[in-house]
């Protein structure tokens, strides 16, 4: 039976799907975004639970953070995100932010950041991410 929930549960999860993080849109002037991945019981060895805040102070800046939660421990980051490129199909974004770790003392710095979205079809992204991240250990 939990297996079932599990199968369901993701399965629905790939529909509605935002990519988290890894995405270069902005959520827009005064919108919230929201986006939420379980990782039920830890069953992915390097998955994590994360819900995901975003708020739009134009249509190109937003403020973003997120809290998250693995078998390794919780962190949470916060940062400033620019969406400097947008077109019909294809989005690009840069972002600079802070990450720490609430079980020790790891603090990072997330720069630079570029994010993408690519519009495959008017209901499927490809999404993604390439960030630099500075340890201040």
């Amino acid at each position: 039976m939990y297996l079932k929930f599990i199968f369901l549960l993701l399965y629905t999860t790939l529909l509605f799907a935002d990519g988290g993080y890894d995405h270069g849109k902005a959520a827009g002037k005064n919108n919230w975004d929201f986006s939420l991945t379980i990782n039920p019981y830890n069953y992915f060895e390097w998955g994590q639970s994360y819900v995901i805040v975003s708020y739009g102070l134009n249509n190109k800046i937003d403020l973003h953070g997120y809290f998250s939660t693995s078998k390794n421990g919780s962190n949470y980051y916060f940062g400033i995100f620019y969406q400097f490129v947008k077109k019909e199909r294809f989005n690009l974004a840069t972002a600079i932010g802070l990450r720490k770790f609430t079980n020790e003392n790891t603090n990072h710095m997330f720069f630079p950041q570029i994010l993408y979205a690519f519009d495959l079809t008017k209901k499927n992204q490809l999404c993604g991410s390439f960030v630099n991240i500075i340890n201040f250990d």
